[in-house]
């Protein structure tokens, strides 16, 4: 795991579900320990890694339980990227499960997983934020009217330039209306006003 992903693992408050194993019994614990190994070795058998093997490789090594970063790596993976196509599959054919009722049940126990989801979905975004505004600042600076959108933008993003708002009156109820659903009287008294 590169150090920049490590820290936007803390920054994000990414902590692995470790509880798990504490609740089981010592006779069921050695059983799934078994059953963990066989699926594991499934997994490892696998041709090309999927597309969403690195970032299953970051949680691991953050700490996530094996099965438990399979699935989330492959919830964050975009969906005509991932392989296998379905959650039953995934949990069937790559995890070693019986059905895919036990990520439900993951789910359900451990509101965590559904965040961190969330965040390895953007976390492409983060990871390239310099590489866009670099891009935005190399287009804004060239002096042709093509560029005069990066400039606009820009001027935004540093607070120079503030868009005009469209003039909105409002009501009696205080509910805005828009300049299209005013009368020509209305519209000539707003005139007027400026």
């Amino acid at each position: 795991m590169t150090i920049q992903k490590a820290e936007l693992y803390r920054q994000m408050a990414l902590i692995p579900v470790k509880d798990e194993e504490q609740c089981e019994p010592e006779g069921v614990r050695v059983f799934y320990k078994q059953k963990e190994l066989k699926s594991q070795m499934i997994f490892k058998s696998l041709g090309e890694p999927p597309a969403w093997y690195e970032e299953y490789e970051s949680l691991v090594g953050a700490g996530w339980r094996w099965r438990v970063a399979a699935y989330m790596a492959w919830s964050a993976c975009p969906v005509n990227l991932r392989w296998p196509k379905t959650q039953k599959e995934l949990a069937i054919n790559i995890l070693g499960l019986t059905s895919a009722r036990q990520i439900q049940k993951w789910k359900a126990r451990h509101p965590k997983i559904k965040e961190v989801i969330a965040s390895l979905k953007v976390l492409p975004m983060m990871e390239h934020q310099a590489d866009v505004i670099q891009a935005l600042i190399d287009s804004a600076v060239v002096p042709k009217p093509g560029h005069l959108h990066d400039r606009r933008l820009f001027f935004e993003m540093a607070g120079i330039y503030k868009p005009a708002r469209r003039y909105v009156k409002k009501s009696e109820g205080g509910n805005g209306r828009g300049v299209k659903s005013m009368s020509d009287a209305e519209l000539e008294e707003m005139i007027r006003e400026k």
